[in-house]
């Protein structure tokens, strides 16, 4: 079994097979976050920007505090500079007057939604009116319909973050596919089995992007722009209707990413930038807890040989612009690169790596609207 604990030891990534729904949510539920509706008008923050409701202090802190200047539509800063130019009395008196305004103008905002962490006793969160606080339990409800409508799917992997109640779970099938480029034909020595990401964020909604498991190197890599996804953010029927279409759509295609086929043939034909390098490199090593990227060497050589052309000719990757490293190519594809941060993202060598995020990361690169060097002429 693959466990990482994330520093903080409250994010926990757990890959093993043989995973069930019901340990799943027995987990995500211990570690649920909880939510409660309360009028606009019964919030109120001192000079010290301490928040309460109804007179009750709450336990919150300044990321809290700029997600309600955030709703009344305020800039922070703007809110301690009015105030050192006024006195208590008229900095309330401006925030009642928004706090007013904002319900006259939309009911919807006439209620805000507190989030909060139980165990810890403080606010997480503070959602506008019109979201709706979409739980673990929720979410983890509708990915169990997914798997029993298409018993395919099984758990490969999860992911809890006990501070906002966040919940990842990766399903894969065990169909293995070939894609193909956009003439219909089969892309040789590539082999996957597809699957579905999905992502519960209590302030952010439920959310799934299609993935794929690449069966050579057993590598995971999320896909998030490549055409094939969904979400619930508010809850009503015909959101979720919307969401499971979705789905159903994704199924069709047998959960493959749509157009996955064609982007896999340019990545492979196409130099890696020393800038989209550069990206793989700051990924892997925000993702692990190394510290010193001359242990990266061995999961990314390729860095290490750019850098050294490049010092070799008299330049310092690091004095030279983000537009320059963009427009110089590699000796690498950009799927060698993009393979090289989900092998790292998938494999547990020790360094407590969070798998979903850098597996989410490699999508980003791959699913780009265009590749660095896609344009240019290169000359052998």
């Amino acid at each position: 079994m693959k466990t990482t604990m994330q520093t903080p030891s409250s994010k926990i990534s757990v890959h093993a097979p043989g995973i069930r729904i019901e340990d799943v949510k027995k987990i995500a539920i211990e570690n649920e976050v909880t939510s409660k509706r309360v009028p606009l008008s019964t919030i109120d923050v001192d000079t010290t920007g301490m928040l309460s409701v109804g007179g009750t202090r709450l336990n919150s802190n300044d990321k809290i505090l700029a997600q309600l200047y955030k709703v009344l539509c305020l800039n922070k800063t703007f809110v301690r500079k009015f105030g050192k130019l006024t006195d208590e009395k008229t900095t309330k008196a401006l925030i009642e007057l928004i706090k007013s305004g904002l319900v006259l103008k939309d009911a919807t905002k006439q209620d805000i939604v507190l989030v909060g962490n139980p165990r810890t006793g403080a606010l997480t969160h503070i959602l506008p009116g019109d979201k709706d606080f979409i739980s673990a339990s929720f979410g983890l409800d509708v990915i169990q319909k997914v798997m029993e409508k298409y018993p395919q799917l099984h758990i490969s992997g999860y992911s809890i973050d006990s501070d906002n109640g966040g919940v990842g779970v990766s399903l894969k099938t065990n169909s293995e596919i070939i894609p193909q480029n956009k003439n219909g034909f089969a892309i040789k020595g590539e082999h996957f089995n597809p699957g579905m990401n999905f992502n519960i964020r209590p302030f952010g909604g439920l959310s799934y992007d299609a993935y794929i498991y690449r069966l050579i190197c057993s590598n995971g890599m999320i896909g998030t722009e490549i055409g094939t996804g969904g979400e619930i953010t508010v809850l009503n029927d015909m959101a979720i209707e919307k969401f499971f279409d979705s789905v159903q759509r994704t199924a069709d295609n047998n959960f493959i990413p749509f157009q996955y086929g064609e982007k896999l043939d340019i990545a492979k034909e196409t130099k890696a930038s020393f800038g989209e390098l550069l990206f793989a490199k700051n990924m892997m090593l925000k993702c692990s807890d190394i510290q010193d990227e001359k242990f990266l060497e061995p999961f990314l050589p390729e860095f290490g040989q750019e850098v050294r052309k490049l010092a070799q000719r008299g330049y310092d990757y690091a004095n030279l612009s983000d537009r320059t490293l963009s427009n110089y190519p590699t000796k690498t594809s950009v799927w060698d690169v993009v393979n090289r941060m989900t092998d790292f993202g998938s494999h547990d060598y020790g360094f407590n790596t969070y798998f979903e995020t850098l597996q989410e990361r490699a999508g980003l690169l791959f699913s780009k609207k265009e590749y660095d060097t896609q344009g240019l002429i290169l000359l052998n």
